[in-house]
């Protein structure tokens, strides 16, 4: 073999081996994805899964609205009762004298 030959066969290998160590980069980072992608997969929320979340908290939503406004008739009428309470107190007041009572 001549020396250019040698020379030429010489180059190509080290090229081959440039390839050879690019192609095992390339194919680890494909492994990675590989393996991100399914870990991806396996975690990640569906739409469905976010549809029944939002339906859900939509329903949680309208109950706490009905008891906010549950607790704004309950507080009304319970001050309403206070009212009451105060004015019937105010009239037994007065009548215990009447009566004798005091």
């Amino acid at each position: 073999m001549t020396d250019e030959i040698k020379k030429i066969l010489k180059s190509h290998g080290e090229i081959l081996k440039s390839h050879g160590e690019q192609l095992d980069l390339i194919a680890t980072k494909v492994v990675e994805h590989d393996e991100r992608l399914e870990w991806i997969k396996e975690n990640m929320a569906t739409r469905t899964d976010i549809s029944n979340i939002t339906n859900t908290l939509d329903r949680i939503v309208k109950l706490a609205e009905k008891k906010d406004q549950e607790l704004t008739f309950v507080t009304h009428d319970m001050k309403d009762f206070d009212d009451r309470l105060e004015k019937v107190e105010h009239d037994v007041r007065k009548m215990k004298p009447a009566l004798g009572l005091s």
